[in-house]
């Protein structure tokens, strides 16, 4: 895990720590976390909701609000949930299994996008807001199109009555990421029924008529 020293377990105030691990122990006060409890839920209840977005509550518990009590419940809840998971991920062998497929899935779509497009994006400067959605989405659209489609070909072959009595179970498919490119052709030329749909394309806006 990337920057594993600083990663320490936080636990809670005269909480008993095995001597192994009280070199990588921190204790931490709740006593403000449970005092704003109600207040934590409540804003974790109107993103939820939508009454405020993640980013709004992100900028009122930014760092210029660490004298903020409901800041100050927030970093402490945040810090023993993380506790939490790095004990689940160093003694649960089968739940690290899967954050590592997790992880390796999410590259290998990077990998699947430089495949697509293996020049790079030039910078942001002189680009408005719009053209950069466009070359972000173009691109997430094509990888989104070719995990589709290998995902359509892995349910067809898992679908066949001699795919069923193999020995390779739902568990192996489900292991397996839909980025697979040696199949395409990224270099290929793409013919389109341009003729069905030009007209209606290519066909002029209307006038609008003012009364």
């Amino acid at each position: 895990m990337a920057m594993l020293r600083e990663c320490k377990l936080y636990v809670p105030s005269k909480l008993y720590v095995p001597k192994a691990l009280r070199p990588v122990t921190v204790e931490i006060s709740v006593r403000t976390l449970r005092a704003q409890w109600n207040e934590l839920l409540r804003l974790a209840a109107s993103i939820r909701e939508g009454w405020c977005s993640a980013t709004q509550a992100l900028g009122r518990l930014g760092s210029e609000a660490q004298g903020d009590p409901l800041y100050q419940a927030a970093v402490t809840f945040g810090r023993l949930v993380r506790t939490q998971y790095l004990c689940r991920y160093f003694c649960d062998k089968e739940f690290r299994g899967a954050i590592r497929r997790v992880l390796n899935h999410g590259e290998s779509v990077h990998q699947l996008q430089r495949t697509i497009h293996p020049f790079a994006i030039g910078p942001k400067r002189g680009r408005s807001r719009d053209e950069q959605r466009a070359i972000s989405g173009s691109l997430a659209l094509l990888s989104n199109l070719v995990m589709a489609w290998n995902t359509h070909k892995l349910q067809t072959l898992a679908d066949l009555p001699s795919w069923r009595k193999s020995s390779i179970s739902q568990a192996d498919i489900a292991a397996v990421g839909p980025v697979g490119t040696s199949h395409i052709n990224f270099r290929g030329v793409l013919h389109f029924p341009d003729d069905k749909y030009s007209e209606p394309i290519l066909r002029p806006p209307a006038r609008l008529r003012i009364a």
